[in-house]
């Protein structure tokens, strides 16, 4: 019987949320490294995670580790969104031909798929209860990035092959739209993996929490009603993470006080 209390690392290791970054689980898996009765029965697939309250995520984690079964690799996940996402614009302009309404056709269903990209990688703290391996959030939030990176590519195909005029009369507003979205996205991507610093983790929420409002937005006043559809999605994403974050620091709680078995 081995209290988590008398292990101080661990403790520490924990952030507001009740999760852990990558840097604590791998504290976490040395720590049962070097001690094989915790480490077998994570082998057995005992959920030894839940009492430490650690989130769904790094139990599974752990639990592959000492399994042997890896998840998913995110550069392979990158590369398969950028391709899919590419792919989307070049079938668009190889139906509607290369015009000014094929490119602002092609903008909008890049956005679109970016848009479905993000609301798995918001659901994730969800999602990760149902599906047994599903990729981190980071890594979904990073795959939303490769999607919105070709969207902004056909953003700049747009501006550059039909809109020279428009964005002449309008460098200004146009360069700070772009500049702003662009800037969020890339905030996204540099704060996908959880830290414990509070400027961090602040920075990390209001980037994930604006794209989220854009996005919903967009959706709900989208003159094609089925995509309307997509916006009580993201708000059901939201109400759903919401409620897996509430969760967590309660398993904290409830771990804190218990022995490990």
């Amino acid at each position: 019987m081995t209290s988590e209390s008398s292990h101080p690392v661990l403790k520490k290791s924990f952030n507001e949320d009740g999760d852990i970054g990558a840097r604590s689980t791998k504290i976490l898996l040395d720590f049962m490294m070097a001690h094989l009765p915790l480490g077998t029965e994570f082998a057995q697939g005992a959920l030894v995670g839940k009492k430490l309250g650690l989130t769904s995520y790094y139990q599974r984690y752990a639990i592959m580790r000492f399994s042997g079964v890896g998840p998913v690799s995110t550069r392979l996940l990158l590369w398969t969104v950028a391709s899919a996402n590419a792919l989307v614009a070049a079938m668009t302009y190889a139906l509607l031909g290369w015009s000014r309404a094929s490119a602002y056709a092609a903008t909008r269903n890049t956005a679109r798929f970016a848009g479905v990209c993000f609301l798995f990688a918001f659901a994730a703290p969800a999602l990760v209860r149902f599906v047994r391996r599903l990729p981190s959030e980071a890594t979904l939030v990073l795959a939303f990035v490769a999607a919105q990176g070709v969207h902004f590519a056909t953003v700049i195909v747009l501006l550059s092959a039909f809109e020279r005029e428009h964005v002449a009369q309008n460098p200004l507003r146009t360069a700070l739209v772009f500049t702003l979205g662009f800037g969020l996205v890339l905030t996204a991507a540099l704060t996908a993996h959880s830290r414990t610093a509070r400027w961090y983790a602040a920075l990390r929420t209001f980037a994930l929490y604006a794209i989220f409002l854009i996005f919903t937005l967009a959706f709900a006043f989208n003159r094609l009603k089925p995509l309307r559809v997509l916006a009580v999605l993201l708000l059901a994403a939201l109400i759903a993470r919401l409620t897996s974050r509430v969760q967590s620091p309660t398993r904290w709680a409830a771990g804190g006080t218990g022995m490990v078995r």
